[in-house]
């Protein structure tokens, strides 16, 4: 198996500038401490001035489910008889679903109650 040359001649000129760079950087930590530690402070102050107002992120998006929860004193928007009539539609579209192999009027129907489904959730 060969040597590659190049990688071990890269590594030593990479470790030697390492090691210049890390001996600069301790002599200045030693110099100036007071400097260096406030900017790391003003940094972190700017980051979270930063992070809380210009780069905040949108609302998050939350569910129908989630919302009604969020106040379980508002009544539901869907009448009764369509609620019940999604979850009759729902029970059956998963009988569907739990088929091996649904044929060509089962994919009708599938779709037949998709449609309804969403009809009754537009109302």
């Amino acid at each position: 198996m060969k040597d590659n040359i190049f990688s071990s001649a890269f590594s030593s000129a990479l470790a030697s500038r390492l090691h210049f760079v890390g001996k600069y950087l301790t002599l200045a930590a030693r110099r100036y401490p007071r400097s260096i530690v406030t900017g790391m402070i003003l940094l972190m102050v700017l980051s979270a001035a930063l992070s809380f107002t210009l780069m905040r992120a949108g609302e998050p998006s939350t569910s129908f489910s989630a919302k009604i929860a969020q106040y379980p004193g508002t009544p539901p928007k869907i009448s009764p008889s369509a609620l019940l009539e999604v979850l009759a539609l729902q029970s059956e579209l998963k009988s569907f679903a739990d088929k091996d192999e649904p044929g060509p009027l089962d994919s009708l129907r599938m779709e037949q109650i998709l449609k309804r489904i969403q009809q009754l959730n537009q109302n």
